[in-house]
């Protein structure tokens, strides 16, 4: 990792070490943790230090095994356990998806390209273009390495963000999370007035962002259907025949008609109070620029 020093992660007397910090973390009432670089740290078929017996670091932490006597405290089906293992060539997302959930990155540069040409059809959502189970997976809009490094998302307005945020959030898969950018930033200032410790800016407590994780957890078990309008500027996430969330990329007001899966009848929209309808199974609406709706019938 650059010029810093690594650990040796299979010696055991670190692994003991490690494991009594996880436990007093533990103790203090976490309930799970993220590993940063975690593609970084040996599977077991992987390189070794000659002086290690095995390169076993994963299963102790995973609470498969204890190392001298001390183990996991918390059984590990308790925990929410992800690995910040970005994806590249040659990478064993495999390997690792054994042990915890991994993080969907290459997913998140196919929605921000989408976004930033304001076309659902600009590339292939449908698919989560990683090895492991949707289930399993990590996904984000962008993430503070997309944001801080180079800038790569930072040029992305607020707005779309969101955008983007609703589509996480309304499918079935996948565990979102939301990057706070720094207090006070704009597109002209990315950094904003940044301090350590400091709470971001207030886009996680927007109210279409309220409305979506609501919707999230009210459909946990409603099956997915995801809809285009032809020209690609509106996309329809539905959860079941009930409940969907509407998205209008089109930077001008739009007049839809799209075919859907929703029951036919009158729907609501749970920030704007607008009314939309199915009817012969064609939602018709006329949609405001770059926003998100949250409708239930």
């Amino acid at each position: 990792m650059g010029t810093l020093p690594d650990v040796n992660t299979e010696n055991p007397d670190f692994q003991y070490y490690y494991m009594q910090y996880v436990n007093d973390v533990l103790a203090c009432g976490a309930s799970g943790f993220r590993y940063d670089t975690a593609k970084h740290i040996g599977l077991p078929n992987e390189m070794r230090d000659p002086k290690s017996p095995e390169n076993d670091f994963w299963d102790v932490a995973m609470g498969r095994k204890a190392v001298k006597g001390l183990r996991l405290a918390v059984p590990r089906e308790q925990l929410f356990i992800y690995g910040e293992v970005l994806q590249d060539r040659n990478v064993p997302e495999q390997g690792y998806a054994e042990y915890m959930d991994l993080t969907a990155s290459n997913y998140g540069w196919v929605l921000r390209n989408v976004l930033n040409k304001h076309d659902a059809r600009a590339d292939n959502l449908l698919t989560w273009h990683h090895s492991v189970d949707p289930a399993h997976l990590v996904t984000w809009v962008e993430s503070h390495d997309t944001y801080c490094n180079e800038h790569a998302s930072a040029g992305m307005s607020d707005e779309l963000i969101r955008l983007g945020w609703v589509f996480l959030t309304a499918r079935k898969y996948g565990t979102p999370l939301f990057y706070s950018r720094p207090h006070g930033s704009t597109r002209e200032n990315y950094w904003g007035d940044n301090e350590i410790g400091k709470v971001g800016n207030d886009e996680f407590k927007h109210p279409v962002v309220k409305a979506v994780n609501e919707f999230r957890h009210r459909n946990i078990n409603q099956p997915e259907n995801i809809v285009y309008s032809e020209n690609g500027k509106q996309i329809i996430v539905e959860r079941g025949s009930r409940a969907a969330v509407v998205i209008n990329l089109d930077e001008q007001p739009s007049q839809v008609a799209i075919p859907v899966t929703l029951s036919n009848g009158k729907y609501r929209d749970v920030v704007t109070k607008q009314r939309l309808q199915v009817k012969k199974g064609v939602l018709k609406a006329t949609l405001a620029p770059m926003t998100a709706y949250v409708i239930y019938r």
